[in-house]
Parts: C-alpha cells; sequence; structure tokens
C-alpha cells in the first residue's frame, strides 16, 4: 500500500482506559505502544506530529468535557413530590 495524505494504513481502535502503555525512539521517530502482546497497535510518529496531535487531543478533551457537563445540566431532575393532601 502507498502512502497517501500522509497515512500508510486507515484503521481505527478503541483505547480501553486501562491499555498498556508504552514508548519508545526509534531513529528520527517516536514510537507509543497501546496493548500488549495480542492486539498490539503501534504508532511511529515525528516530534512535530507529536505537537500536533497534542493539539487535537486537548482540542477534543475540552469540546467532550463541555459536551458532558451541557448534558448534565439538561438531565431531567425528578419531578417533586406531590405535597400532602389537606384536610
Amino acid at each position: 500500500m502507498s502512502a497517501s495524505r500522509g497515512i500508510t494504513v486507515d484503521a481505527w481502535a478503541k483505547i480501553e482506559p486501562d491499555c498498556h502503555l508504552e514508548h519508545y525512539i526509534t531513529g528520527d521517530d517516536m514510537q507509543i505502544e497501546f496493548g500488549i502482546e495480542v492486539g498490539v497497535l503501534h504508532l511511529v510518529i515525528t516530534d512535530e506530529m507529536v505537537d500536533r496531535l497534542v493539539d487535537v487531543f486537548t482540542d477534543v478533551q475540552a469540546t467532550f468535557r463541555a459536551l458532558d457537563a451541557e448534558a448534565e445540566r439538561e438531565e431531567p431532575t425528578s419531578p417533586p413530590a406531590d405535597p400532602a393532601p389537606s384536610g
């Protein structure tokens, strides 16, 4: 497969909070390893790409947290209990 638009492989991965992470230096590149043994994803990136990824991750995290906070504010609250009948 030839490189197109700066990427060699088109893939996706869901990375869970308990995912094992490692990092390595490989020549002029940095390598981030997600997972261990079976099902490992390796990203080999340049220093410049690290800066871009930090910016993108920071932006998407801020957007996600803002939307999450907004959704929490919009959640309906339980209706007040009916007052006890007078009489």
